[in-house]
C-alpha cells in the first residue's frame, strides 16, 4: 500500500502512525521519520518557513519515488506526507513511514525517500526571519549531510 500526500493541513503524527499501523499485516518492522521546521538557520532565528510546490506534478513525483522504494526495498506499506504553505518552527513538515519484513529495509526505505524528497521533489523553500526572507536551494545529492 502506498499513500502519498502534499497537503496544507497539519500533520498529526500520532494519528497518522496509528492509522498506518492498521495497514500493516505481515511486516516485522516499521520505520519512520518526522521532520520539523528548524527554529534557527545559519545562526538566525526563523519566524517561518514557506513551502511552495507544483500541484499535480509534486504528487506525481512523490508517487514515483514511493513506487521505486516499494520495489527496491520490498515494502508492504509506505506513507509519504509533505506539508506546504507557511509553517512555524517546530511544526511537522514531513512524515515518512515504511513497513517491511525486516528492519534494514524499512530504515533504508525511509532514508532513501527523505533524501529523494530533499533533492528531487518539486518543493521550493523560503525562510522568513527578522532579517527578511531568502530562498533555500535544494540539497545536492552529493552533500555530506544529505543522507
Amino acid at each position: 500500500m502506498l499513500e502519498v500526500s502534499a497537503r496544507h493541513s497539519p500533520i498529526d503524527a500520532q494519528a497518522e502512525t496509528a492509522r498506518f499501523l492498521k495497514s500493516v499485516k505481515d511486516s516485522g518492522a516499521v520505520a519512520s521519520f518526522l521532520g520539523c521546521v528548524r527554529g534557527v538557520s545559519d545562526g538566525v532565528a526563523l519566524d517561518a518557513l514557506h513551502l511552495e510546490h507544483y500541484p499535480g506534478m509534486c504528487e506525481k513525483e512523490m508517487t514515483r519515488m514511493g513506487r521505486e522504494a516499494e520495489a527496491r526495498y520490498d515494502l508492504e506499506s509506505l506513507l509519504i506526507l509533505h506539508r506546504y504553505g507557511r509553517l512555524r518552527p517546530r511544526e511537522a513538515i514531513l512524515l515518512v513511514m515504511a513497513a517491511s519484513e525486516r528492519r534494514r529495509a524499512a530504515f533504508d526505505a525511509v532514508s532513501h525517500i527523505v533524501h529523494r524528497l530533499k533533492t528531487d521533489a518539486p518543493f521550493w523553500k523560503r525562510e522568513e526571519s527578522a532579517l527578511g526572507s531568502r530562498w533555500i536551494a535544494a540539497e545536492s545529492p552529493f552533500a555530506k549531510d544529505s543522507l
